[in-house]
């Protein structure tokens, strides 16, 4: 019986041995994204953290046994400077040619649709980006849709208002003041924004048929740091997250 004992118990120590030392000795990073973007990411009252990628980041997370996410939402202007600067790692970025030339990039995390939501009654025709021509069009600031959408802003085409509030961006879109805003991803992040003021209705917006663009959104972190293992690392994390099941849960829960 004391044989027993002793077994059981080398084997609690090892396993209690294993757990110290991957907690202990895990490498944190910590990754930043925007403060105020659901459903992707947002902030309760509370503190907690919700939004797909913050369940995607924690179901990779629980994959890589030998890195410690440590996730924080900021406005999206410091996230971004920190960054480029080497500071944290990114989630939800969007690629263009000028940040491939700053960041390290995941495989694919999240499709994420850009649509232009106008008031119930105003919808326009919006087949390509001369349909914006003469219209004023609401965005979060600092926000890149593509090569095209930037050449039709610089251009004149497109004249843009930005701002760091969706919600208000909503309520001055049912005020008349903007002929539609840009929101991603979807009419759930329409939805969810319309939640976060009183006198918002969803069912005091369209969506218009055709979206601004489809695109993913990555999980990055600055060349200048040399750390592709860590992309490799979530990569491997996220395939495993893919194959069990897990991401198309984390997907259905919140935008079925």
């Amino acid at each position: 019986m004391q044989k027993n004992f002793q077994k059981k118990f080398v084997c609690l120590a090892a396993l209690i041995t294993v757990f110290l030392f991957t907690n202990v000795y895990a490498e944190t990073i910590l990754v930043y994204g925007n403060v105020d973007k659901p459903p992707k990411q947002w902030t309760e009252k509370d503190g907690t953290l919700k939004g797909i990628w913050i369940d995607i980041m924690k179901a990779v997370n629980s994959e890589v046994k030998d890195i410690q996410f440590k996730i924080d939402l900021q406005p999206w202007k410091r996230a971004y400077k920190g960054g480029t600067e080497g500071k944290n790692a990114l989630m939800g970025l969007f690629y263009n040619e000028e940040r491939g030339k700053i960041f390290e990039y995941s495989d694919p995390v999240l499709e994420e649709q850009v649509v232009i939501a106008v008031k119930k009654g105003n919808e326009f025709k919006f087949e390509n980006l001369e349909d914006l021509k003469g219209k004023t069009i609401g965005i979060y600031a600092t926000t890149s849709y593509g090569i095209d959408w930037e050449k039709a802003v610089d251009s004149g085409v497109i004249n843009v208002q930005e701002d760091y509030d969706n919600a208000q961006r909503l309520v001055r879109i049912a005020a008349g003041k903007l002929d539609g805003g840009v929101f991603n991803p979807g009419a759930a992040a329409v939805k969810m924004f319309c939640r976060q003021k009183e006198e918002l209705d969803f069912n005091m917006f369209s969506i218009l048929e055709n979206p601004v663009l489809s695109r993913n959104s990555y999980f990055v972190i600055a060349k200048s740091l040399n750390r592709k293992d860590i992309i490799e690392k979530f990569n491997n994390g996220l395939k495993a997250v893919k194959a069990s099941g897990k991401y198309q849960e984390i997907i259905d829960s919140y935008l079925k």
